[in-house]
C-alpha cells in the first residue's frame, strides 16, 4: 500500500518542488506591486508612509517616534509632544500655517517667537541628536535657530552658513532663502556636534555650548530685542533624540521630505 499512496500524494501536488493546487484563480501579486488602500496601516505601493503620500493624502508628519525619541514637534497647530512622552514645549509666540507636511509654525523675526523647551533642558546630553526642518525668508547673520542661555547668544544660528556660537564656527555651504533645509546636529561629546544638510554631513564643529544646556530656545534670540536677529520663516518640525542618529537615519528622513515637496 504504501508506494500507491505515495502516487497519489505526488499526483495531488505534494511532492517537493511539484507545482501548487490550481485554486481556481490568480495568485495575488506580491505587497510592492499593490497600489496603495491609504487605510490598511501599512506601507505599501507608493505611499512615503503608512498610509500617507504618494497617492494617498500628503504626510503630516515629518519624524518618526522610537524608543530613543525625547521629544517630537511637528507644530500641526500646537507645540505638543507629538511622541507621546509628554514632554510639551511652551509656545513663545508665532502663528501656525498651512504647509505641505500638514502644518508648520511662522515667525516673522518679532518677539515673542519660536517656543521653549527649558524644562527639559537637561536631558540634552551627549551622546544627542536634534533635528530640525526649517524654511527661512533670510539667511543673513544670527538668525537663531537654537539657544542655550537666553541672556547671551549662545548656540546656532543662520549666518550665510549655519553657525555655531561660541566659539564662532562656520559650516557647510552658502544657504538659500525660501528653500528648505533639514539640519541634523549630531553630538560626538558635550561639546562637538556633526552638521547634516539635507542627509548629507556638511562638517564637525563645536556645539556652542557645553551638553546638558541651560535652557533650550528655539528660533527665538535672547532677550536682547530690537537688533534685527530674529529668524524669520517657517519651521516644519523638530525632533529631540537621545542617541547618535546614524547616516543612514538621516538620510530616510531627507529622502522623504524631498519625496514630498
Amino acid at each position: 500500500m504504501r508506494p500507491a499512496l505515495l502516487l497519489l500524494f505526488v499526483g495531488c501536488g505534494f511532492a517537493p518542488g511539484a507545482a501548487s493546487v490550481h485554486d481556481g484563480g490568480p495568485d495575488a501579486p506580491p505587497d510592492s506591486l499593490l497600489p496603495p488602500t491609504c487605510s490598511d496601516q501599512i506601507k505599501n505601493g507608493n505611499e512615503l508612509d503608512v498610509d500617507c503620500g504618494g497617492s494617498c493624502p500628503a504626510c503630516t508628519t515629518v519624524f518618526a517616534t522610537d524608543p530613543d525619541t525625547l521629544a517630537r514637534f511637528e507644530l500641526n497647530g500646537d507645540v505638543t509632544d507629538s511622541s507621546g512622552n509628554a514632554r510639551d514645549a511652551t509656545l513663545l509666540g508665532g502663528t501656525f500655517v498651512t504647509t505641505s507636511w500638514g502644518k508648520g509654525l511662522s515667525v516673522t523675526g518679532e518677539d515673542p517667537q519660536g517656543f521653549k523647551w527649558t524644562s527639559y533642558a537637561g536631558l540634552i546630553v551627549h551622546p544627542y541628536t536634534i533635528e530640525m526642518v526649517v524654511t527661512p525668508d533670510d539667511t543673513s547673520c544670527w538668525k537663531k535657530l537654537f539657544g542655550s542661555n537666553d541672556a547671551v547668544d549662545t548656540g546656532w544660528n543662520y549666518c550665510s552658513q549655519l553657525q555655531t556660537y561660541a566659539p564662532n564656527y562656520m559650516v557647510g555651504p552658502n544657504l538659500v532663502a525660501h528653500q528648505r533645509h533639514y539640519f541634523a546636529m549630531v553630538s560626538t561629546s558635550s561639546t562637538m556636534i556633526d552638521v547634516y544638510l539635507n542627509g548629507t554631513m556638511i562638517g564637525s564643529v563645536g556645539a556652542g555650548f557645553t551638553a546638558p544646556p541651560g535652557d533650550a530656545i528655539f528660533f527665538r534670540d535672547d532677550s536682547q530685542t530690537g537688533r534685527g536677529e530674529m529668524l524669520s520663516g517657517v519651521i516644519e518640525a523638530v525632533r529631540i533624540s537621545k542617541i547618535a542618529r546614524t547616516p543612514a537615519e538621516i538620510l530616510k528622513t531627507a529622502t522623504r521630505l524631498a519625496q514630498q515637496p
